[in-house]
């Protein structure tokens, strides 16, 4: 983004154990007019679209997926990835909250357990 000096990435990371695994994007400010190189580039925003543990395992996801897409609409970032869409303000300070607004895209649930196992996706 030319006016906010921001790009966004998308990235997954599957860590041995769940809580260790992120599904999202990283918001990275750039300012080429550091000296330093290593300084140029800095996690601003880490925004993980991936449900907490208990949800991720035990919804019902379609087999389709959304590629991994963002927008940015006066300011404020439309990601979209895999289940689910989130909004983000891009201009909030750095550990901040930037959380607006979320949609989750994951199937109903079927009436029986046996049903639930058959031809249901898990978050990854």
């Amino acid at each position: 983004l030319r006016q906010s000096k921001q790009v966004i990435l998308p990235a997954e990371v599957r860590g041995s154990r769940g809580e260790d695994s992120f599904d999202g994007f990283y918001i990275l400010d750039i300012n080429a007019d550091i000296p330093n190189k290593d300084e140029r580039i800095t996690l601003r925003h880490r925004v993980n679209l991936a449900p907490d543990q208990e949800d991720m395992w035990s919804y019902c996801y379609s087999s389709a997926r959304l590629a991994a897409r963002s927008m940015v609409f006066k300011g404020d970032a439309l990601l979209l990835k895999n289940h689910a869409a989130e909004s983000h303000r891009l201009d909030a300070p750095s550990g901040s909250n930037t959380f607006l607004w979320r949609l989750e895209m994951e199937d109903p649930v079927p009436e029986s357990e046996f049903d639930k196992r058959t031809g249901c996706s898990y978050w990854w």
